[in-house]
């Protein structure tokens, strides 16, 4: 499973605001595209990816091979 991966501005501002965190996302969302491992719930026709303490919301496109990220949000 390898798909690329496509980060919406909205997502790509937020993750910005965490750069404390933002390498271990990125990491994490990479890995995922590449190997379909990590800490994943689907919701509805969206998944969540659960990362150092904040959830990415994506939406993956089999045909297209691709992830295309629309927020990260921050847990409480």
């Amino acid at each position: 499973m390898s798909l690329a991966i496509i980060w919406e501005p909205a997502a790509e501002t937020v993750l910005l605001r965490h750069w404390h965190t933002a390498e271990k996302i990125d990491a994490a969302v990479i890995r995922f595209a590449q190997t379909g491992e990590g800490h994943v719930e689907r919701i509805g026709p969206r998944y969540r990816l659960r990362i150092a303490g904040h959830d990415v919301i994506f939406r993956v496109d089999e045909a297209a091979r691709t992830m295309r990220i629309f927020g990260v949000y921050r847990l409480q």
